[in-house]
């Protein structure tokens, strides 16, 4: 009896203890929208939600395929998708949260090599890819060829996903296609290497208030970038890489985001996994380094989960605990440079008080050689007359470079020089 009660008992605690594991780690579905074949939107969400899952096994992450960044806001907004990758100037409400910038995304025009297009407004009348509709891609084009006082009237575009855009490029059928994406993208790596294209720029690279900058004034939500020469390998049986030389150009920070219902203690856990996983995304793309905790929330437009902000902030002491040591020694330093500004502003009053009495003693020894003699030689006196010239000259170059100080002492000093110039006149005058 007592052998089965106390099987019952253990049956009971085993049962109790599964139950409440359950209860702590009740299973999680979401919705991961992210990009289409060919992007690096795709294959960087599949590795996201790997990584999650292998963490965290009761969060099921379902990754879709979408046109692109603003396709992805817009289901967030409607509930159709929990998580989702837009760049940071996409347009969304303010259900959308942020959980980690993930990369720069960078606008890539691709020309072919004899298309005769050497600038972005020599597409008129020309056919260009602008990737899929709703994507980032397409919302920067149409800010930046308003911009440049371009419609969609004014050339041929096609809604064409990259991997589709690179195809028609190399075999003749588009003149150009223009898309966001990370360096070194695979798609980017394909076209370049045919030998048949270059990258144009947005202006010339290293000039603070060209093209780029111009733009930005509209459209603040980009940054200006500068792709590095030869990032890409050339085709053309040489040794040199596209760009030949540097391209300057625009990027926008790819987000990943969320919906604000996003239940804080999931949006935890996909953030701390994203970036404890941060070397095995790297190897899905390179674009996964630029992962990082130290970013200005500033600068993002939509405003940080408060799941992703617990991460941000763990084991963060009391501000005061913190920076106490750093808030001494800065109190310390201000007073100490107090001290030494009160003591350098005494100094320098007490060195130009000084300087200025120099002067005077000069001109109070001429002034009384004058008064002592009833009369003095011409020669002499025109001797004087230069020195005193020399006093008025040296003294108020002292003054330009603030030797002297322009105040009552210097004043006195202008009377004294007066009147000692005026004495030599006199004397002068009654020799003639």
């Amino acid at each position: 009896m007592t052998s089965r009660l106390g099987a019952c008992l253990t049956t009971l605690m085993v049962c109790a203890m599964a139950l409440l594991a359950g209860c702590g780690a009740s299973e999680v579905k979401l919705t991961f929208t992210s990009g289409s074949e060919g992007g690096l939107y795709l294959p960087l969400a599949r590795a996201m939600a790997k990584a999650v899952q292998d963490d965290h096994p009761h969060i099921q992450l379902q990754v879709v395929e979408s046109p692109g960044s603003q396709a992805n806001l817009g289901r967030l907004e409607r509930g159709e998708a929990d998580l989702g990758l837009a760049q940071n100037d996409s347009k969304g409400d303010d259900t959308i949260r942020t959980l980690a910038p993930i990369y720069r995304d960078v606008l890539h025009f691709v020309v072919r090599r004899d298309s005769g297009i050497e600038r972005l407004s020599d597409i008129r009348g020309r056919r260009m890819s602008i990737s899929k509709e709703g994507s980032g891609t397409e919302v920067v084009v149409r800010e930046l060829t308003r911009h440049y006082g371009i419609t969609y009237d004014d050339f041929e575009p096609a809604f064409l996903p990259p991997t589709e855009a690179a195809e028609q490029l190399i075999a003749g059928k588009i003149d150009a296609m223009i898309f966001m994406v990370g360096l070194k993208s695979p798609v980017c790596e394909q076209v370049v290497a045919s030998g048949q294209v270059q990258l144009i720029g947005l202006g010339s690279p290293g000039v603070d208030q060209g093209e780029v900058a111009g733009f930005r004034l509209e459209y603040p939500f980009v940054e200006a970038f500068i792709i590095p020469v030869s990032t890409y390998a050339g085709g053309r049986g040489d040794a040199i890489g596209e760009p030949e030389s540097p391209v300057a150009t625009v990027a926008a920070r790819t987000l990943l985001v969320s919906h604000r219902s996003l239940p804080d203690e999931a949006a935890r856990a996909i953030t701390e996994t994203i970036f404890n996983s941060r070397a095995e995304l790297i190897q899905t793309h390179q674009t996964a380094a630029q992962l990082t905790e130290r970013f200005d929330p500033m600068v993002l437009h939509f405003p940080v989960h408060p799941g992703a902000q617990a991460y941000y902030d763990r084991n963060e002491p009391p501000f005061l605990v913190q920076y106490a040591e750093l808030m001494a020694f800065l109190l310390s330093a201000v007073i100490a440079a107090f001290a030494a500004f009160t003591a350098i502003k005494s100094w320098v009053v007490r060195t130009k008080k000084n300087r200025i009495d120099l002067y005077y003693a000069r001109l109070e020894k001429i002034l009384d050689h004058l008064e002592a003699s009833a009369s003095l030689p011409p020669d002499e006196l025109d001797e004087i007359a230069a020195d005193l010239a020399e006093i008025r000259r040296t003294a108020f170059k002292e003054l330009i470079a603030e030797r002297l100080r322009a105040d009552e002492s210097f004043r006195i000093f202008q009377g004294l020089l007066s009147e000692c110039q005026a004495q030599v006149r006199r004397m002068a005058a009654a020799q003639d």
